[in-house]
């Protein structure tokens, strides 16, 4: 019976243990709290998948106290509040390996998982090659959860939908989305509803087959929100105004999206949800 009892020695440190914080951007730390940092992990199941990690080297739950507990639960809330903005998951698997046994791979450090899920996000890979694929930039990902973890913890109080509106109309009033020709924004809210290309669709009523491209809302201002050497006085409050806004859109909703609709004269839609509404804009770029 010695052979099952298995060697539950912790004297070695784990590849979590005393991580410098000057290699946090190296080893994809996302965020450190009092006893506990959220990390992501280098060989996810899916993208986004992370791990929330106490400082203390312990392979039992029952070491830790009941602060870092409550912390842990926090900071897996924390990640998934992330994540639902930067990747819009349609769910999560959580929970921790205790063991080898169990499939922890770093079974001398409790360590508790937080993995994205999609509809249809398994395929034959992983059945017939022992291989999953993953669509994603993990670096670029690594920069937007850290970024919107930040946003989350220094969030304003909280507006309704209707507030947010009238916010955005405000900041966006006279801003014009340059393209060939310039368009406003206009500021949409649709009640009782979701921020998926689906809802866009039904709404604004597209034929099934029109091209649609779906990209992230500060790649799609990437060119508005920075001040240039050369900007006057005038380019540079443009800028501010362009960075106010994206800002009161990635503070206030949730699962953002910015959709391009079309080809030539594209019909572009930013979404997110606030309650149970979903508040955004609609503008239009023509590209020949």
């Amino acid at each position: 019976m010695e052979s099952f009892k298995g060697d539950q020695k912790t004297d070695r440190k784990s590849i979590f243990a005393d991580i410098p914080p000057e290699e946090d951007e190296a080893r994809m730390v996302v965020y450190r709290a009092k006893t506990s940092f959220i990390i992501m992990n280098l060989y996810p199941y899916n993208a986004g998948h992370v791990m929330i990690v106490p400082y203390k080297q312990t392979p039992n739950f029952s070491d830790l106290d009941s602060e870092t507990r409550l912390e842990i639960m926090n900071l897996i809330d924390l990640s998934m509040q992330a994540l639902m903005q930067v990747l819009s998951p349609h769910g999560f698997n959580v929970g921790l390996n205790l063991g080898s046994v169990a499939g922890g791979s770093v079974d001398s450090h409790i360590h508790f998982h937080v993995v994205p899920r999609w509809h249809g996000d398994t395929n034959f890979m992983p059945i017939i090659a022992d291989t999953k694929v993953i669509s994603n930039d993990m670096r670029a990902l690594y920069y937007k959860l850290r970024d919107t973890i930040r946003h989350l913890l220094n969030a304003p109080n909280p507006m309704t939908a209707e507030e947010l509106v009238h916010a955005l109309q405000t900041v966006s009033k006279d801003l014009l989305m340059p393209s060939e020709s310039d368009y406003p924004f206009e500021i949409f809210r649709w009640e009782n509803a979701m921020p998926t290309i689906d809802e866009v669709f039904a709404r604004a009523g597209y034929a099934a087959d029109t091209p649609v491209e779906s990209v992230d809302l500060d790649y799609f201002f990437r060119n508005l929100c920075e001040e240039k050497e050369w900007h006057d006085e005038t380019q540079k409050a443009q800028a501010s105004k362009f960075r106010q806004f994206a800002d009161l859109m990635k503070s206030h909703l949730k699962g953002l999206q910015v959709y391009r609709i079309g080809s030539v004269e594209i019909d572009v839609y930013a979404a997110g949800k606030i309650g149970k509404d979903v508040v955004g804009f609609k503008t239009k770029v023509i590209e020949t």
